[in-house]
């Protein structure tokens, strides 16, 4: 389904889709853009982000870890990754792929605002050391002209600020998400 369909559906039906892109609502996001936007040299940030939410091989025998349900970890759980950094540098000029595996996946992306070389798994062999020591099964990571922003705080509750925003009548809809849908299908496309 593409997102002029989609968009189209809203004008018709008079309701609207409503999209979780819970990483806006993150108060660290929320500080960085802020700054990002007083900033505006002209020059292009450089970025790295490792996104890695290990999962079990129960999300390869559910819904979320099939590509033709799901997307895949590109759609499923890269969605909240992609539209992060949209929302932060701007536009996608370029995209490329590194790495594309069923669990992890990698490239680098041309943003308006920003090179980004990315790094998106599942596997629990990804995560650092003292991650795994600690019982942490993610690690949230993103690196702004070589300073470092953690995002693993912070995270709890936002699936559900998501939803009170969208009960209020707030929030982001299928056009704020549809850079990042469109995203995941090139890169989706690219890989096969």
């Amino acid at each position: 389904m593409e997102i002029p369909f989609l968009i189209e559906l809203e004008k018709k039906s008079g309701k609207r889709i409503n999209t979780i892109l819970q990483l806006r609502l993150h108060q660290n996001v929320i500080a960085l853009k802020k700054e990002i936007q007083t900033k505006t040299s002209g020059e292009k940030h450089e970025v790295s982000i490792e996104f890695i939410t290990a999962r079990g091989n129960w999300y390869f025998n559910s819904w979320k870890g099939r590509a033709a349900e799901s997307g895949g970890i590109v759609t499923n759980i890269g969605i909240h990754l992609f539209d992060l950094l949209i929302w932060l540098f701007g536009n996608v000029e370029d995209v490329g792929i590194e790495h594309y595996g069923r669990g992890k996946v990698s490239g680098h992306l041309e943003l308006r605002n920003a090179r980004v070389k990315w790094m998106l798994s599942i596997d629990e062999n990804d995560l650092p050391g003292d991650n795994k020591e600690s019982g942490k099964r993610f690690f949230r990571q993103l690196n702004i002209n070589g300073i470092s922003l953690r995002l693993d705080d912070g995270m709890e509750g936002l699936h559900t600020a998501c939803y009170k925003e969208i009960l209020a009548g707030n929030g982001p809809g299928i056009v704020d998400a549809s850079p990042s849908i469109e995203l995941c299908n090139r890169i989706q496309r690219m890989a096969d």
